[in-house]
C-alpha cells in the first residue's frame, strides 16, 4: 500500500470506478476480448535500481499499449482533475501521498494473473491494481490470488 490505507483506497476507488462486480468467465468461441487498466504503484522509497528491474519485468503482463510512468506530480494533477466530479477525494490524498507508478492496458477473454505473480513480489513494488473496463455494460476490479 501507500503511506496510508486511504491513499489506497482513493485510488482504488477511482481506478475500479463504475466497477459493479467481478465475473468469472468460462472459456468460449465468440467471446469480446476485454481490457484491463493495470496500475503497478511503487512504494515511496523504491530505489532507481528498483524502478529499472519493475520496468524490465513489465512484458510478462503482455501490454496491448505502451507502458507510462506516472510522477507523483501526475498523480496528484489526475487526483485534483477527478475531484472536481469527487470533491471528498481531496480528504484523504497529498500530493506527498500518492505513489509512482507504472499504467499499462493489457487485453484478452479475460485476465492472465501471471504478470501479477511475477512482479507482486518485487522490491519497490506497493501495491498492484487491475480494474476491468466496462464490457457488455459493466466492469470489475481484479483480484490475483
Amino acid at each position: 500500500g501507500w503511506m496510508g490505507t486511504a491513499a489506497v483506497a482513493v485510488v482504488s476507488a477511482v481506478i475500479g470506478a463504475g466497477a459493479a462486480a467481478g465475473i468469472i468467465l468460462g472459456t468460449g468461441a465468440g467471446r469480446p476480448t476485454l481490457q484491463y487498466n493495470v496500475s503497478v504503484f511503487l512504494d515511496h522509497d523504491a530505489s532507481a535500481e528498483q524502478k529499472a528491474a519493475i520496468e524490465a519485468a513489465l512484458p510478462t503482463f503482455a501490454p496491448s499499449t505502451a507502458v507510462t510512468f506516472e510522477t507523483r506530480e501526475q498523480a496528484w494533477q489526475n487526483v485534483q482533475e477527478m475531484a472536481k466530479a469527487v470533491p471528498e477525494i481531496l480528504e484523504s490524498a497529498t500530493k506527498d501521498s500518492l505513489p509512482e507508478s507504472f499504467r499499462f492496458r493489457t487485453e484478452g477473454y479475460e485476465f492472465d494473473c501471471g504478470g501479477v505473480r511475477a512482479v507482486r513480489d518485487l522490491p519497490g513494488v506497493a501495491e498492484i491494481a487491475v480494474a476491468q473496463l466496462p464490457g457488455n455494460g459493466y466492469g470489475a476490479k481484479i483480484t490475483c490470488i
